[in-house]
């Protein structure tokens, strides 16, 4: 399985301006940029929500490394 790749504020914003405005199918973006449609539709349901602030990454969810989790156990 390939690692997550994080994408930016800037760069979820780009993506979905080219669905939006001109009219990329989420199916063509999913090619273009490597994401999957869930992904993009995420984002989508997100920006139409809460606008561009729904594209930003939330200060509360909490990202703990691999080391940290299993030490934990």
């Amino acid at each position: 399985m390939k690692p997550k790749k994080k994408h930016s504020f800037k760069s979820k914003l780009n993506i979905l301006q080219k669905h939006l405005c001109h009219d990329i199918s989420i199916t063509e973006l999913s090619g273009l940029y490597q994401v999957s449609e869930t992904t993009l539709r995420r984002w989508l349901y997100r920006y139409e929500t809460n606008g561009v602030e729904g594209l930003k990454d939330s200060e509360t969810w909490k990202k703990y490394s691999n080391a940290k989790t299993r030490k934990g156990k």
